[in-house]
């Protein structure tokens, strides 16, 4: 599945290419490689919610063509 994925940091975004079974983790360390960020600076959050690490993009509700954003986390980075 397609999903945006947005640095509410300083704006940017990226589109993935990830599967269902991927994780909130695996979606965080995909976009700091690519935005060359430390990836303990970011968790996820999909609409008001924050996503755990460990969670499915399936278990997050995150379906084909959905964008998620990944914010500071507060204890990290």
């Amino acid at each position: 599945m397609r999903i945006r994925i947005v640095n509410t940091l300083d704006g940017g975004e990226i589109t993935a290419e990830m599967e269902p079974g991927d994780s909130a983790g695996d979606v965080i360390v995909f976009a700091a490689q690519y935005w060359k960020k430390d990836r303990s600076a970011f968790i996820m959050r999909v609409g008001n919610r924050l996503i755990p690490e460990s969670a499915t993009l399936s278990e997050a509700g995150v379906a084909d063509g959905d964008s998620v954003e990944l914010v500071p986390d507060p204890q990290g980075g």
